[in-house]
């Protein structure tokens, strides 16, 4: 027991004389060990095909999208050329429009060419480590890669659906809308060949992974305080094989060290 003990106070005792050697070396290089910051950047947001054939080809919906966002950082340098740190970026809420139908369908009477809109809204959580070669001047590049866990909120106008089992009376159609939760609307009965299709928004929110990258250029303006110009790419797959999603996102933070 006594022995354990004695293990376990020797390794805490190695930690922390690394710990204080590595903030150290960190005041003699000017870097501070421990920081705070917060950036504003562009959201690129690019999105792979679906794999749906359309006609013609031109005609898919894309979601690709340029909005705004915000990040704060926290993190720590365990080296003085390597950090860890933990960002969380927000992504506004993008809107895009397309028409419907863009695909071949075998239905009849044919819908209208709706104007349909959809948005979609990224937020990561990511675990960084970085890499820093030595200062030259006030400039000290940073390379990054790290693990995201991304929250995806999607949002779309799909058209309802009726029932297959329509009837026709008197020149009319009467038919039973079903939403796409599965739930049924109240009776509707038209005149031919008045359209039965209608938009109605849904939301979808993802939990995924993803994985990071980045390049950062920190301009240490003072002992404490740092500009830093960067741009982190998020590369991140959507369930059930959706297509894949690549955000790119240049900006510019403000650091803070301590």
């Amino acid at each position: 027991m006594k022995t354990d003990a004695l293990k376990t106070l020797f390794v805490v005792g190695a930690l922390c004389v690394s710990a204080q050697a590595a903030f150290a070396q960190s005041a003699q290089s000017g870097q501070s060990a421990t920081y705070v910051g917060g950036a504003a950047f562009a959201d690129v947001k690019l999105f792979g095909a679906s794999g749906t054939p359309y006609y013609p080809s031109t005609a898919e919906p894309s979601l690709n999208t340029t909005g705004a966002g915000g990040g704060f950082r926290i993190g720590t340098f365990l080296h003085p050329k390597v950090s860890l740190e933990f960002a969380v970026d927000a992504g506004m809420r993008t809107r895009t429009t397309y028409q419907y139908p863009v695909a071949i369908l075998a239905i009849y009477p044919q819908p209208p060419s709706l104007q349909l809109r959809a948005s979609t809204q990224f937020t990561t959580f990511t675990t960084v480590v970085g890499y820093h070669p030595a200062a030259r001047g006030r400039v000290r590049l940073g390379y990054l890669a790290g693990l995201s866990f991304v929250r995806a909120t999607y949002t779309s106008d799909l058209p309802g659906y009726i029932l297959p089992a329509a009837t026709f009376e008197q020149n009319r159609l009467s038919y039973i809308p079903i939403n796409v939760d599965g739930s049924r609307g109240s009776p509707v009965s038209v005149a031919l060949p008045t359209s039965i299709y209608y938009p109605q928004p849904v939301t979808r929110h993802d939990l995924t992974g993803g994985t990071m990258l980045g390049l950062e250029a920190a301009f240490q303006l003072g002992q404490h305080l740092a500009v830093v110009p960067e741009v982190r790419a998020v590369m991140l797959a959507q369930p059930n094989d959706g297509p894949g999603v690549f955000l790119i996102r240049p900006g510019v933070g403000v650091r803070w060290g301590f």
